[in-house]
């Protein structure tokens, strides 16, 4: 006997339930992470002394950039894009004076470009180098205001 909706071609959802989404999909999540941090580090002072090159793009849209601009220890964060593209985004300040020294960068491992977001000094604005497109833009500004 043919149902009604299979007859119309429609196919009732798949159901997953959550214990295996727990124990395929966080593994793998995991594995792909933990990659990542292997490659770049688990905080941004370790990615910055790993990976020169990743100094020499901030560099490259913000010349009086310094290492110690975002010394303080923040966790990176990874971010893959639809096209696969995968962003390490860096967050930092200057030690002992976060009050308006805050950094933000997006390194594109495609590209090798990187994008950074400044807080100006007195709060009241920010400052985007590197002209990103609109989703660089957008990761910029959102984890600014995490």
């Amino acid at each position: 006997m043919v149902s009604i909706g299979s007859a119309f071609g429609a196919t009732a959802p798949e159901t997953i339930p959550i214990d295996i989404l727990k124990t395929v999909s966080i593994p793998i999540y995991r594995e792909y992470l933990r990659s990542l941090t292997e490659t770049y580090g688990e905080y941004n002072y370790e990615t910055l002394k790993r990976h020169p090159e990743i100094v020499d793009a901030i560099l490259k849209v913000k010349s009086t950039f310094k290492k110690n601009d975002i010394g303080t220890a923040f966790p990176n964060g990874f971010f893959k894009t639809k096209e696969g593209r995968i962003l390490v985004v860096l967050r930092g300040c200057t030690p002992h004076d976060c009050a308006g020294t805050v950094h933000i960068i997006a390194y594109d491992t495609l590209s090798r470009k990187a994008f950074l977001l400044r807080e100006k000094y007195d709060r009241e604005a920010i400052e985007i180098h590197g002209a990103p497109d609109a989703l660089i833009k957008q990761l910029l500004i959102n984890a600014y205001l995490e």
